[in-house]
């Protein structure tokens, strides 16, 4: 006598095939895998263009270090550098801020001390805090 195996588990079992469940749970996991990576690269261009804005910034601060510190007019720092430019090269919107203060102290012994410090300040609507230096220069 010939008996056939008709039950619904058994030939499931001999097909090999994925069901439409296995097929839909495999969808949603790559399409939640592609979002985070989308995301990720979202969140990665945003933080790579601050990096750059502050960067061009922190070369305007350093830009205007240099100048004063290899200058050699110190009595006439203040009115050579000290003011506030919007002219930046590369940097549209932004501000490069300095001070020049001087400061003469007495010094016990009959001495003085003299030094300016210098603070460069640059600020802009692209960075999410004003980016400062500070120096002294003493006197020749």
């Amino acid at each position: 006598m010939l008996t056939h195996d008709t039950a619904p588990e058994s030939r499931h079992a001999k097909s090999g095939g994925f069901t439409l469940v296995e097929v839909t749970i495999a969808l949603v996991i790559l399409a939640v895998a592609v979002l985070g990576m989308a995301a990720s690269a979202g969140v990665l261009g945003r933080y790579s263009a601050e990096a750059e804005v502050r960067a061009l910034a922190m070369q305007a601060v350093q830009d205007r270090i240099s100048l004063v510190k290899v200058d050699p007019r110190y009595a006439e720092l203040e009115t050579l550098y000290a003011g506030e430019e919007s002219d930046l090269p590369g940097l549209d919107g932004f501000t490069r801020k300095t001070t020049v203060t001087r400061v003469n102290q007495t010094v016990p012994g009959g001495g003085t001390l003299d030094y300016k410090v210098v603070s460069v300040v640059v600020s802009g609507d692209d960075l999410s805090e004003p980016l400062s230096r500070r120096f002294t220069v003493g006197a020749p």
